[in-house]
């Protein structure tokens, strides 16, 4: 594509030389294979202590995991008294469980060539890491909302106290994790490129369990036109129950 820069960056990164394997009469054939199913929401939770401090402002603590979330609710000692008689909440959080995929990688049989796919993307590892990266943020909005809750459960109390235990119900049943979440996204990415002479071609794919045994062969046709990439996307979806091992 004359990115001449990039092709010398990733010579110098890698320690190789690039040769350029265009031929009269071939084309390349591009082959990416979505393994497996991405990892699915669940819900955990955490009990904190609400410990009521001067000028408006309450702590979310849970000493066994070192947390402290303080939040400020206004300075009206009513506020913060109402929060004061409170002592421990669930609050809910979400979390990713892992369905590991049967197949741990791949290789594509054709013309007595064996090519081997590269990993390209993990998907399951991306998940984890985005959740672990904004899980104190969702912490701190999670609190925030339940603190406003019990607040006004507490208010909503002193001047009616059946209204006050319905709203009290209400939102200990509305206590639940974001559990939603793209559940066909594969668990992982892998890929390669062959250059393959003009016409319909045979391919073999061979997936590869943890031993690196062949556990299944999938017979595919492409057709390749000179001077053209084609490209073939094949998902298996084949995995183990989630946070087996």
């Amino acid at each position: 594509m004359g990115f001449r820069d990039q092709v010398e960056f990733f010579e110098r990164e890698f320690g190789f030389s690039f040769q350029d394997e265009a031929r009269q009469g071939y084309g390349d054939m591009v082959f990416f294979l979505q393994n497996g199913l991405g990892p699915v929401k669940a819900e955990w939770s955490i009990n904190f202590t609400i410990v009521r401090g001067a000028g408006g402002r309450v702590d979310f603590v849970n000493e066994e995991l070192g947390l402290s979330f303080p939040f400020y609710l206004g300075s009206s000692g009513q506020t913060t008294g109402d929060l004061g008689d409170l002592r421990i909440v669930r609050v809910a959080f979400p979390k990713f469980v892992e369905r590991p995929p049967v197949f741990t990688g791949a290789r594509l049989r054709t013309h007595g060539r064996q090519v081997q796919l590269e990993k390209a993307q993990d998907i399951n590892a991306i998940a984890f890491r985005s959740l672990e990266d904004r899980m104190l943020r969702e912490m701190g909005n999670a609190l925030l909302r339940l603190a406003i809750r019990q607040a006004t459960e507490q208010v909503v109390r002193r001047e009616n106290q059946n209204v006050g235990a319905v709203l009290g119900i209400l939102g200990a049943v509305a206590e639940r994790a974001d559990t939603r979440n793209w559940q066909t996204l594969p668990h992982s990415i892998h890929y390669t490129r062959i250059s393959l002479p003009e016409g319909n071609h045979n391919l073999a794919l061979e997936m590869l369990l943890p031993n690196n045994h062949t556990g299944r062969t999938v017979n595919l046709e492409t057709q390749i036109r000179a001077g053209r990439t084609s490209f073939i996307n094949y998902h298996v979806l084949d995995s183990r129950q989630p946070g087996a091992r």
